[in-house]
């Protein structure tokens, strides 16, 4: 028989102490209220029982999905646009198309496997917990409703109801949400709320981008128990240890609980040091059913072995460069490559598990270009094609293309310290050439380049790298990937807002289009295709923060890079640019890819 006992909180030390006040309203107003007044909300967690017995059981979910679809005819659009649909110079082609079709504001249904869920279930796994994972979003990819008809809000992905029948049987104890997505926070909100009307003592935790930037209207909009701030498999292994009975609370380092008499207080421990264990990056890929994942189209594009598996995988998480619009830095930390010999291992154990092909999920895999030549190393060791979907620091590229000129061109950028190893690189004679032709021997077939803007204000206040704004170094870097058999997707963002000085910078319509025209050329480097996104608030970000004084607390309408957000301050309204945005995607890559990303719902590479 199970020993229960009730959880001992110890004082928490008033400097580990915030205190956030409840929100006016829920961040998802359109959904049922938070359930602010439920019995299991006024007890605190320090009453949830636990069993000393028994290691915890672990679910984690990933909850379905929503989106906005919302119809405009040509027309519509080009009133909305005014002028700056006339300073597009669409060809006739294009206009008698979308004079056909009309617009379209949509988000596109793309999922892939839930890393970060993967990389927390590894390490509870591996400290003796009985996990499994569901993706809702995946399961039930093909069932979608509408919610909300006025303003087109979708949902798709498994039912929550189906996904608590199928957790009835189970004796959970602990249950992880992904919150990393600041627009699907209602689902997630939705699905805390099922959980514990089922099993009030289950104890819901959430992590991820959004939950770290947010937690406390996370904790004070729902019925989470925990948020796990900042990277998670550490704290969250720490967490189920407390949970059982074996350290306090309080000494967790990294999560934010509700508090107080009236629970309307939230207490966080502190953040949590960034890991420097490479360990903790090699997964257990048996979490993962990865043939659900290996379909012939994926999140960036088109498969190029049509057998075996496709796997996911990061060599390295983190990031060095701070840009103001990133919640990486925050949520991962700096730069860390797994160990070689793990990695060699985890390679061979997917070939051997009929893995053929291989996306490559680094925050910044360019970081180190010596630790990127080691990695393509072992790709061809095992004769993986893969491709790379991160997202290629397009600064690095032009710095290694440069060489030892780069000083010269690209001045005191360079001797930042996120380029040390970029400097490092060139002094051992690693060009740019170089470590293409090692990516492309290795079966690299695909890459997305992360180029952003043209303008060099927008560069400035994001904290980017200037040298992204070089256009002819930029044409050089896609003509390298093409004769190397690579195709390039390029990355854009539209939008820019931001502290400048004492005042505000706000792109205009005619800086937008100068990046749409930077695309335009880069096509005609032969680039494959130009995806242009909307610059989103993300909660926590240093721009995000700046950028919420002009938009909602309705984290279901907006909060997507495929829909625009708030109103430019003196600039384009958020509409505006949503339409600007799927108009460009017609006028640089034309109308039939397109179509074929419409139809595919993934790029068209």
């Amino acid at each position: 028989m199970a020993i229960h006992r009730t959880l001992s909180f110890p004082c928490v030390k008033p400097e580990r102490e915030a205190k956030a006040r409840r929100p006016v309203r829920g961040c998802s107003p359109l959904r049922n209220p938070p359930p602010f007044e439920k019995a299991y909300l006024r007890h605190p967690v320090s009453e949830i029982y636990h069993s000393r017995r028994h290691k915890a059981k672990v679910l984690l979910l990933v909850p379905p999905y929503t989106r906005i679809e919302k119809p405009y005819s040509w027309q519509q659009a080009n009133y909305l646009l005014g002028s700056s649909a006339n300073n597009l110079k669409l060809d006739s082609k294009i206009i008698r198309w979308f004079e056909q079709n009309g617009l379209l504001l949509s988000e596109m249904k793309r999922v892939g496997p839930p890393m970060g869920l993967l990389r927390i279930g590894s390490a509870a796994k591996k400290a003796g917990c009985e996990v499994r994972i569901i993706d809702a979003a995946k399961e039930g990819f093909d069932n979608e409703e509408t919610l909300i008809p006025e303003i087109g809000l979708k949902r798709y992905g498994l039912p929550v109801r189906d996904m608590m029948r199928w957790t009835s049987n189970l004796s959970l104890q602990v249950v992880g949400i992904a919150a990393s997505y600041t627009h699907q926070w209602g689902n997630v909100r939705e699905l805390a709320e099922e959980v514990k009307r089922l099993n009030q003592r289950a104890v819901v935790v959430v992590g991820g981008a959004h939950a770290t930037g947010d937690y406390q209207r996370v904790l004070l909009d729902s019925s989470v128990d925990f948020v796990v701030v900042g990277q998670g498999e550490e704290t969250f292994v720490e967490l189920i240890s407390a949970l059982e009975g074996r350290r306090s609370i309080g000494d967790v380092r990294g999560i934010a609980f509700r508090s107080g008499r009236h629970r309307d207080e939230v207490v966080f421990t502190g953040h949590r040091p960034f890991s420097k264990n490479p360990s903790n990056l090699i997964l257990d890929y048996s979490l993962l059913d990865l043939s659900k994942y290996s379909g012939l189209i994926h999140t960036a594009g088109a498969r190029k072995k049509r057998d075996g598996l496709l796997a996911y995988v990061s060599t390295s998480s983190g990031c060095n460069q701070n840009c103001g619009f990133c919640a990486i830095p925050k949520v991962q930390g700096p730069f860390l490559g797994a160990g070689i010999d793990q990695l060699n291992a985890e390679l061979a154990g997917l070939k051997k598990n009929g893995v053929t092909e291989l996306i490559v999920e680094d925050d910044n895999w360019l970081y180190n270009p010596m630790w990127a030549l080691e990695t393509c190393a072992l790709f061809k060791k095992y004769d993986f094609a893969w491709m790379e979907e991160g997202g290629l620091a397009l600064s690095a590229l032009i710095a290694l293309n440069l060489g030892y000129g780069a000083r010269n061109v690209m001045g005191s950028e360079l001797e930042k310290p996120s380029f040390k190893h970029i400097r490092e690189a060139i002094g051992k004679g690693i060009t740019a050439e170089r470590l293409i032709t090692a990516m492309a021997q290795s079966g690299c077939y695909s890459v997305y380049l992360a180029v952003e803007s043209a303008n060099e204000a927008a560069m400035e206040i994001s904290g980017k790298p200037k040298a992204n704004i070089m256009q002819e170094q930029a044409a050089q870097i896609v003509r390298l990937f093409k004769n190397r058999g690579i195709s390039v997707t390029g990355g854009f963002m539209l939008g820019f807002c931001g502290q400048q000085g004492k005042g505000v910078y706000s792109e205009s319509a005619r800086e937008m289009i100068n990046t749409m025209e930077y695309a335009g050329e880069l096509m005609r480097a032969g680039m494959d295709y130009a995806n242009p996104f909307i610059v989103t608030p993300l909660p926590g970000t240093r721009m995000g923060e700046f950028q919420m004084q002009y938009a909602s607390t309705n984290y279901d309408t907006g909060f997507s890079h495929e829909l625009g957000t708030f109103d430019l301050p003196g600039s384009l309204t958020a509409e505006q640019m949503g339409l600007l945005r799927q108009i460009m995607i017609a006028k640089i890559n034309g109308i039939e890819k397109m179509e074929r990303m419409l139809e595919t719902g993934s790029w068209p590479v």
